[in-house]
């Protein structure tokens, strides 16, 4: 059984949820971001803090997986190749909900501050190219 904590970025201009709470989800501990910021990278770093929290060695790797939106499939899979060549596994799925379509990039690294950020920023690029948006990441505890 792996326990996850997931960063929940919602972009709205620059806006981000902030601090980290942690809750029980079936056989997940999931925590999400409460509380406004307008910083994203306070947001990944808090949410560096709660994996520390909740005993998880950040300093070894673990799955981490990020989240991508677009309108169309075509969005999602002009970046499906570009994400892969950078060691990801990618997934491109339906969404219930607007935007349409999910990209899911998952890849075992270490979610280091400097890791986490730096993928952050290249995914809010790279959403944006394709008018879509990046919504956050999460990452499987590791003891």
């Amino acid at each position: 059984m792996k326990t996850w904590v997931l960063a929940v970025t919602i972009l709205a201009g620059s806006c981000v949820n902030g601090a980290a709470s942690a809750q029980d989800v079936s056989d997940k501990s999931v925590a999400t971001v409460t509380g406004e910021t307008t910083n994203a990278d306070d947001a990944d770093r808090q949410v560096i803090a709660q994996l520390k929290a909740q005993g998880s060695d950040i300093t070894k790797p673990t799955d981490v997986i990020f989240y991508l939106y677009f309108h169309t499939q075509g969005q999602a899979e002009t970046l499906r190749a570009q994400i892969a060549s950078m060691g990801f596994t990618v997934t491109i799925q339906p969404n219930d909900n607007p935007p349409a379509w999910a990209l899911v990039a998952n890849k075992t690294l270490v979610p280091n501050e400097d890791t986490i950020l730096s993928l952050s920023h290249t995914f809010t690029t790279l959403a944006a190219s394709q008018s879509g948006f990046y919504d956050g990441w999460e990452a499987a505890l590791v003891k």
